[in-house]
C-alpha cells in the first residue's frame, strides 16, 4: 500500500520532444520516472489544436513504452491514469490499446490493464473486472479520460464527467506500461498528449485541473538541487562524478577489465565492456559531493537500457557510507533480476555480496532490460544519528526499503554503476539525467501529498516545433 508519505506522481509524458539514434527517447518531466521509448515508426508531431507536439501512431505496431506500473492491490492501492487523445477514422471501435498493456507471460496471458475504445479492461486470472463505458468515437476530436482506483472502485471519467464505476476484485502483478499500442499486436491510431500516471486517487475536482493542464498542484520542481547532471558531454564532468574501479563485489586498478565510461553520441552516460575476473566487478560514478547523514536526501537516475552476455551483468545505483554501510539498487541479468544488496556492519547486518534480496513485485519486470526511473531515498529516522531508513523507487513507485541501526558514516555518496559478474562477461549499461536533492518539508507538495510528487514540468502549455 502506497502511503500518505509515498503517493504521487508516477510520470507525466508531455510527448514535447524525442531525441536518440539508437533509441527514439521523449522525456519523462517527474524525476525519478522512466521516459517514453519510441518504437516501430510512433512519432512526436504538432497538432493544431492542442498548439503542442503530442505522439502520433498509426495502428501498424508502433507504440509507445513507459516504464512499468508495479503493483495494484485490490483494495489497498489507489492510482490515476489520465491522458488526452484522439482517435483517429480509421481506428476501429474495438479492443485495442489506448493506453496500458496487453502483457503477455509464457505464452498465455493471466493479468492485464488496458484502456480501448469500448471498455476499460482489469483481467486477472480468466477474470475481467471491466469497467464499460460509451464507445469513443472515431472522428479525431480530442477528449480527455481519466481512470481512477480508490481502494477497489474503480471509475472512468470523460472530459472532466463521471461515466461509470465499478469493483474489483482482485491484485494486478507488476507489468509494462505502454501508450497508444503494445508489442502483441493490439496497436491503437490516433494521436495522445499529457499522459499523467500518479500513485494516489485524484478526485474530480483535481481531473479537472489535469485536464486544463495544470500540474502544479500535483508536480512540483526541486529547487537548487545539489546535483542535476543531463550528461550532455563530451566527457563525464570531473566536478561531479569520480570514476573508479568498482563493481559490487571487485575494486581496485585492474578489476573493471575493458569496461570504460564514457558519453555516447546521444549525450547519455555508456558504461560498457567486458570483465576480467570473479566477481561482480566494473565501473562507477560516484558523485564528488558528500551528503550528510541527518538530511533526508533524493537520489533519482533514468536507466537508459541494459545489455550484455555471458553468465550474468547489472547496472545499479548505490547510497555509500563505506564498505560496511551502503544500499545497492539492481537489476541483475541471469542472477535474481530486481534486488538488493546491503551492509549494516554493526546493526542489523546485510547481503553485502551476490545476488542479494530479491524485490519479489519486480519478479514480471526482471527481464524488462528498457528504460526505467531508478530512485533510492536516505530517511534519517531521529531518533539516533545512526538509525536510517533507505528506500527504493522504480519508475516512482516504491519497491523496498531497508532499515540502518548502526549508519555510522557521518556522510554518504551516490553512486552509478554498469558491471558484469564473471571473467569475460560483457556489459552495456545507459543512463541519462541524474537528479540529486533535498526535499522541502514546508512545501505544499510535501505537506500535502508527499515526497513522490516532487517532479519538474513545465507548468505552461506553449507552441513546439516538431522533430
Amino acid at each position: 500500500m502506497v502511503s500518505a508519505a509515498q503517493a504521487g506522481p508516477v510520470g507525466l509524458w508531455q510527448f514535447d520532444s524525442a531525441s536518440g539514434s539508437a533509441l527514439l527517447i521523449t522525456p519523462n518531466a517527474v524525476p525519478g520516472g522512466a521516459p517514453g521509448v519510441l518504437y516501430n515508426g510512433a512519432q512526436i508531431v504538432y497538432d493544431t489544436d492542442r498548439a503542442s507536439n503530442v505522439v502520433e501512431t498509426d495502428g501498424d505496431n508502433d507504440y509507445v513504452k513507459a516504464g512499468a506500473i508495479v503493483q495494484l492491490l485490490q483494495s489497498a492501492t489507489d492510482f490515476t491514469w489520465a491522458f488526452w487523445a484522439k482517435q483517429h477514422p480509421s481506428q476501429g471501435v474495438n479492443v485495442e490499446v489506448i493506453l496500458g498493456n496487453r502483457y503477455h507471460i509464457n505464452g498465455g496471458t493471466d493479468y492485464f490493464m488496458k484502456v480501448t475504445p469500448v471498455y476499460l479492461e482489469y483481467y486477472h486470472l480468466g477474470v475481467n473486472d471491466y469497467l464499460d463505458y460509451p464507445d469513443i468515437p472515431s472522428d479525431n476530436v480530442w477528449r480527455h479520460h481519466a481512470v481512477v482506483k480508490r481502494g477497489s472502485t474503480l471509475s472512468y471519467y470523460r472530459d472532466g464527467v463521471l461515466q461509470n464505476s465499478r469493483t474489483v476484485t482482485a491484485d494486478m502483478l507488476a507489468m509494462p506500461f505502454y501508450v497508444a499500442g503494445d508489442p502483441y499486436g493490439e496497436c491503437w491510431q490516433g494521436r495522445i498528449d499529457d499522459v499523467f500516471l500518479a500513485n494516489h486517487a485524484l478526485t474530480a475536482a483535481e481531473i479537472q485541473q489535469v485536464r486544463a493542464g495544470n500540474f502544479a498542484p500535483f508536480v512540483f520542481p526541486p529547487t537548487n538541487p545539489l546535483i542535476r547532471d543531463s550528461f550532455s558531454g563530451p566527457t563525464i564532468n570531473n566536478l561531479t562524478w569520480t570514476v573508479i574501479e568498482k563493481g559490487l563485489e571487485k575494486e581496485g586498478s585492474g578489476t573493471a577489465g575493458t569496461i570504460q565510461a564514457s558519453i555516447n553520441s546521444d549525450g547519455q552516460l555508456l558504461i560498457s565492456g567486458t570483465a576480467n575476473t570473479n566477481y561482480w566487478g566494473g565501473i562507477t560514478l560516484r558523485s564528488a559531493q558528500a551528503f550528510p547523514r541527518d538530511q533526508k536526501t533524493v537520489f533519482a537516475v533514468e536507466r537508459i537500457s541494459l545489455e550484455g552476455t555471458g553468465s550474468a551483468y547489472r547496472s545499479s545505483i548505490w547510497i555509500w557510507g563505506d564498505s560496511g554501510h551502503y544500499l545497492h539498487f539492481s537489476q541483475n541479468v541471469g542472477e535474481n533480476g530486481w534486488s538488493y544488496n546491503w551492509n549494516d556492519q554493526g546493526g542489523l547486518g546485510g547481503v553485502p555480496t551476490g545476488s542479494g534480496v530479491n524485490i519479489g513485485v519486480l519478479d514480471r519486470l526482471d527481464g524488462d532490460r528498457g528504460a526505467h526511473g531508478m530512485m533510492l531515498v536516505f530517511n534519517p529516522l531521529g531518533d539516533s544519528p545512526t538509525h536510517v531508513m533507505i528506500e527504493m523507487y522504480l519508475d516512482n513507485q516504491l519497491v523496498a526499503s531497508q532499515e540502518f541501526t548502526n549508519w555510522t558514516p557521518q556522510q554518504f555518496y551516490v553512486m552509478i554503476t554498469g558491471q558484469a559478474r564473471a571473467a569475460g562477461d560483457t556489459v552495456t549499461a545507459i543512463f541519462d539525467n541524474v537528479w540529486v536533492w533535498v526535499p522541502e518539508p514546508s512545501s505544499y507538495v510535501l505537506a500535502s501529498i508527499g515526497l513522490g510528487l516532487v517532479g519538474l514540468v513545465a507548468l505552461r502549455r506553449k507552441a513546439r516545433r516538431t522533430v
